[in-house]
């Protein structure tokens, strides 16, 4: 199969899998599983990606629970603990459902911190960048237009459009519906 295919049936797979990311149960949130972030090789970008220091909203990866709390409250939400056989360590989920976010938390030295973030409405944040939620299909491929992988970083499917910013390995991803940003996702969605 060629590369384009590939990628394209990829990041199908991602985008319905982030979409699940919002699908509430009465008793229990249903947990997004993105593995660690890990070292992005980021031949064929323009500039230089740091996804680790890109933001949304307040957040960043990496901060711990105390600091979420303190920024964010206590979440609505949370799954306990589990084993990843896939990394060896524990993972868990906060939902801040009021807020329009998930956040996905990883044990590291005896406590957790954030691997991942998904934002949908009502978040009201940005990135650091500016783009938030509403924001155009244009305006993404504005602001992070040196950083879009230039083989990989664009997926259309009709009106809907996958802009993957770094890399699926840790980077940003912004769904689109209907030329808006509808969906925001920092860290690693695949290995």
């Amino acid at each position: 199969m060629s590369k384009k295919l590939i990628f394209t049936i990829t990041s199908l797979c991602l985008m319905m899998l982030l979409s699940g990311c919002y699908i509430q149960l009465e008793e229990e949130i249903v947990q997004f599983q993105a593995p660690i972030p890990i070292k992005v090789d980021q031949k064929g970008l323009e500039e230089e990606f740091s996804f680790s220091s890109e933001q949304l909203g307040m957040l960043t990866l990496g901060l711990d629970e105390t600091q979420i709390i303190d920024k964010m409250g206590e979440p609505e939400q949370s799954t306990e603990p589990e084993y990843w056989g896939s990394d060896g360590l524990m993972h868990k989920t906060w939902n801040f459902a009021d807020k329009g976010m998930v956040i996905g938390l990883v044990e590291s030295n005896d406590t957790f911190v954030i691997e991942s973030i998904t934002v949908r409405e009502p978040f009201d944040g940005s990135t650091s960048r500016g783009i938030r939620i509403g924001s155009t299909a244009s305006e993404v491929l504005r602001a992070y237009d040196k950083v879009i992988d230039n083989e990989t970083g664009l997926t259309m499917d009709g009106d809907n459009k996958v802009i993957v910013v770094g890399s699926v390995y840790g980077g940003l991803i912004f769904q689109i519906e209907n030329e808006s940003v509808v969906q925001i996702f920092i860290g690693a969605a695949a290995e």
